[in-house]
C-alpha cells in the first residue's frame, strides 16, 4: 500500500514541520505545494520520502480561485511523475491527523479501492432555477473579474445581471455548452 499526501501550504513551516513527522511512514509520500507568495522552502524538514514541487510547479493561491485548482493538479502530476500510489490525499498545512501514520496505513489497507470523493450533481443540487453553479458555465468570466476584491465583485454582479441574472441567461451571451454533466464538491 503506497500512498501519496498532498499538501497545500501557505504559512507555519514549523506546524508542517511537525505535521511531516506525524505522517513519517514507509508507505507514505509527502508531496509539498508551498504557495508562491510564502517564502519557507529551506525551512521544510528534508527527507527521502518528502517532495517539494520546484518553484516553476508553485502558483500563487487566491482563496476560492482556478489557482488553488491548478496548485493541487500540479501536486498530483508530480506524484504521478514519481510513482504508482494506491491513494492520494489532498490535505492543507494547516490540517492535523487524529490518528497515527500506522493507524491512517492500516484504514486505507482496509478500505482498500474505496473512493473517499465526496461530490453533487449541479442540476439536483438545490432550487437549481438559482444555481450559479450553472451560471459559472453558461457565460464567459475573464479571469480579472474574479477575486474577492470589492470592485471585482460590484463588476462581476453588474456582469451577471447584465447577461441575465442567475436565474436565466439570455441568448446572446450563452456560451457553446458542452455536452457533458457538471458535479462539484469542496476543495477541502
Amino acid at each position: 500500500m503506497k500512498i501519496a499526501i498532498l499538501i497545500l501550504c501557505h504559512k507555519n513551516p514549523k506546524q508542517i514541520n511537525l505535521l511531516l513527522d506525524k505522517l513519517n511512514h514507509q508507505d507514505i509520500d509527502c508531496y509539498i505545494h508551498i504557495d508562491k507568495k510564502a517564502d519557507f522552502a529551506n525551512k521544510i524538514t528534508k527527507r527521502s520520502n518528502i517532495v517539494l514541487l520546484p518553484d516553476e510547479k508553485r502558483v500563487s493561491v487566491e482563496w476560492a480561485q482556478i489557482s488553488m485548482v491548478t496548485a493541487t493538479i500540479n501536486l498530483v502530476e508530480e506524484a504521478h511523475r514519481h510513482g504508482k500510489y494506491d491513494y492520494y490525499w489532498l490535505t492543507s498545512g494547516q490540517d492535523w491527523p487524529l490518528y497515527s501514520a500506522d493507524e491512517i496505513v492500516n484504514f486505507f489497507k482496509n478500505h482498500d479501492g474505496e473512493n473517499f470523493i465526496q461530490y453533487w450533481d449541479s442540476k439536483n443540487y438545490g432550487n437549481h432555477l438559482q444555481n450559479n453553479l450553472d451560471k459559472r458555465n453558461q457565460i464567459y468570466f475573464p479571469l480579472w473579474m474574479i477575486g474577492r476584491r470589492l470592485w471585482q465583485k460590484v463588476v462581476k454582479r453588474g456582469w451577471v445581471e447584465l447577461t441575465g441574472g442567475y436565474n436565466r441567461t439570455w441568448k446572446s451571451f450563452m456560451r457553446k455548452q458542452l455536452q457533458i454533466e457538471f458535479y462539484f464538491g469542496s476543495q477541502w
